[in-house]
């Protein structure tokens, strides 16, 4: 037998070798494929110039985010996928205070810069976009440079509390009809930057891309599957309380079953019936929430940020607890919330894994999300490119996707409503713009129209 199966593998090892080698070969060619294409792309810095006062609802942003869905790209062939490395392409919508200043950017693939302008004009007629510098240039490339001008950072990656069934707090929650007791829940973000003295930066980075793959088809179903689970779950216990078929002895080998009574089944009756009104009012909008959200496409999403500062002025818990409890705006504990990826933040404890080098794993961390930060960088698509990307102190398997809909990206980034009132603090049209005036000739030769200029 020995002889036999020594024999039959001198014969065919190399298929074996193969099969075994053939997902490991193929899994390094598409991350590098992939990353050859990331590296490729165009990118447009837009800076959006907000208005004295807007009165668009956060719906506008849920409209054009929905509109930026439609244009996804994704590889639909084996040259597209494995000889290009073709990715979905995605956006960044930011939000950054700069010595007390804030700005309102967005960073698009050159391709897609026109059509996210018509469809941000679509619905903000009134704002201004313009082309801007990458504002990270401002500051070093490395941590290490960043130190030598006296700089310290903290930064971190924020996931769901629970699963992507369950959506966070949105816009409509708090709207109310009298003006006087409208919130805008980007305010507590925008008033902490406004308080940031010269030489501080903090900035919000949220990563936008469109689930295309059949990975998030078949997570996004399973968000479906839960709601179902969250439906039916009244109607369990009213099964478990139903009265079951009996079995009855006729004094033959096999039994019979015999049906309930009447009484019985008038009892099955009333029994799911009280467990269809013993829904309360709370688990009703939960189930309403979750369907509506599961109703819009969804987008893969990271949101990080980031704070620098002057060793004289820095304090972690700015960063740590300020602006991380401002995102508590969009969470409650019945749907979902934000929280720190421990993963990813800037810090490291002995009592956390792998329990070693705190300091040393700290350091990498903050050399990651710099990294990450200043290129918006999505995380690799398998397991062999984070593999190839990741160091001994800092594995890359802790910066994950998240799905989040239209709805729930447009609650946390949105041009600021009229609601905030720190008018100075934030890059503003000092005019309004205006049509010309009717009778004007726009039509004719040059030099007749240079009179109107």
């Amino acid at each position: 037998m020995l002889e036999f199966i020594w024999d039959f593998w001198s014969h065919t090892w190399f298929i074996w070798v193969f099969a075994v080698l053939l997902p490991f070969t193929e899994s390094i060619w598409t991350a590098w494929r992939q990353k050859h294409f990331e590296h490729n792309i165009k990118w447009a810095m837009l800076e959006m110039l907000i208005p004295r006062e807007i009165v668009t609802s956060p719906k506008a942003m849920e409209q054009v985010l929905l509109q930026l869905h439609s244009f996804k790209n994704y590889p639909a062939n084996v040259k597209e996928k494995y000889l290009l490395g073709e990715v979905t392409r995605w956006h960044s919508f930011e939000i950054v205070g700069i010595d007390g200043e804030v700005h309102f950017y967005i960073r698009t693939p050159m391709d897609y810069r026109d059509i996210v302008e018509a469809a941000l004009f679509a619905y903000y007629p009134d704002i201004e976009i313009e082309e801007a510098e990458d504002y990270m240039k401002r500051f070093p490339k490395t941590i290490q440079a960043l130190y030598g001008e006296s700089y310290r950072m903290w930064g971190t990656e924020l996931r769901l509390e629970k699963s992507a069934a369950y959506p966070i707090r949105d816009y409509t929650q708090f709207e109310s009809p009298d003006e006087n007791k409208e919130y805008d829940p980007i305010s507590g973000i925008i008033e902490l930057f406004s308080k940031l003295k010269v030489g501080q930066m903090a900035a919000i980075q949220i990563l936008v891309q469109p689930a295309a793959s059949p990975h998030d088809k078949h997570e996004i179903e399973e968000y479906k599957q839960e709601v179902v689970k969250v439906r039916e779950r009244k109607g369990e216990a009213a099964h478990a309380a139903a009265p079951k078929l009996k079995l009855k002895f006729h004094g033959g080998i096999l039994p019979t079953l015999e049906p309930p009574s009447p009484e019985e089944e008038a009892g099955l009756g009333s029994t799911l019936k009280k467990a269809i009104m013993t829904r309360t009012p709370g688990e009703t909008n939960i189930l309403e929430a979750m369907e509506e959200s599961l109703a819009q496409p969804m987008f893969n999403t990271i949101i990080r940020y980031i704070y620098a500062s002057p060793f004289e002025f820095y304090s972690e818990h700015l960063p740590r607890r300020a602006i991380f409890g401002a995102f508590n705006a969009y969470g409650a504990t019945n749907i979902n919330a934000f929280k720190r990826n421990s993963k990813t933040q800037t810090r490291g404890k002995m009592w956390e894994w792998p329990f070693i080098f705190p300091d040393i794993r700290k350091e990498y961390r903050r050399q990651r999300i710099w990294y990450d930060f200043r290129n918006r960088e999505l995380p690799p698509h398998n397991t062999i490119g984070r593999l190839f990307m990741s160091y001994i102190f800092s594995w890359h398997f802790g910066s994950k996707t998240m799905h989040l809909s239209p709805r729930s990206l447009a609650t946390v980034w949105h041009p600021p409503t009229h609601a905030i009132l720190t008018g100075p603090h934030i890059r503003r049209i000092e005019s309004k713009k205006m049509g010309p005036p009717a009778g004007v000739e726009i039509y004719g030769a040059e030099d007749q129209i240079t009179k109107f200029q």
